[in-house]
């Protein structure tokens, strides 16, 4: 804990993680809001035993120990781009890019289907809706249940608000990047890029402390905009 100078894998030496995932091909991961020690990460392998086929680990202790928690029943095997959102100590939503989302009350004990797709780190606006993009449309919920479509939004790879717009971006898109206000997000306009042919934006995120859009994309490097 000295930012950044000395690093330790949190992975090696685990029963836990060794008995249920023989490769840990590390995929994903997330904090709990709630409590900074509870982590959840996702597995980009089939998972062992009676953990089979999909499996999620989950550290209380900031990864001094793990246990291994069975994923969704739904799921034949592991899902590309699938991570976790812990919402607190037993909420966690799983969601994937093609394979459907899931959510669970009980820590992983039981798992529904949420009806909807998408990977994306998600976006809450100031009215209290969660957006997520995904490959066949955004969705925004109030309450992490209950989804419906966000009416006249593009799908999404990525997306990103400073508070007064949201932003997204998606390959397919032509425009490739797109920009709403929030007080109507039924309207999607076309958001210039720094290059006329960008490869794919991979990551995007808002540093609120600077007032800064951050853009990562492949090939193209790392863009930043200030946004007020």
């Amino acid at each position: 804990m000295n930012g950044g100078v000395d690093w330790f894998s949190t992975f090696a030496n685990q029963p836990a993680i060794a008995y249920a995932a023989p490769n840990p091909f590390f995929q994903g991961l997330s904090i709990d809001p709630t409590d900074h020690l509870h982590i959840v990460a996702s597995i980009h392998d089939n998972c062992a035993h009676e953990f089979a086929p999909i499996c999620l680990m989950e550290t209380f202790n900031g990864g001094t120990t793990w246990n291994a928690i069975k994923g969704p029943p739904q799921l034949q095997g592991w899902a590309e781009r699938a991570s976790p959102i812990v919402l607190n100590a037993k909420e966690l939503v799983f969601r994937t890019w093609l394979d459907g989302m899931y959510y669970t009350n009980d820590g992983g004990k039981n798992w529904s289907s949420l009806g909807i797709d998408g990977y994306s780190v998600p976006y809450t606006a100031k009215d209290g809706y969660t957006y997520l993009p995904g490959i066949r449309g955004m969705n925004r919920t109030k309450n992490w249940r209950d989804w419906t479509p966000a009416h006249g939004a593009p799908s999404g790879d990525v997306i990103a608000g400073d508070g007064v717009r949201i932003f997204t971006a998606w390959d397919d898109n032509n425009p490739k990047m797109q920009v709403t206000f929030e007080n109507n997000t039924s309207a999607w306009t076309a958001f210039p890029l720094p290059t006329n042919n960008p490869k794919r934006i991979a990551s995007m995120t808002y540093d609120a402390g600077h007032s800064l859009l951050l853009v990562g994309a492949t090939g193209d490097g790392l863009w930043r905009m200030v946004t007020k």
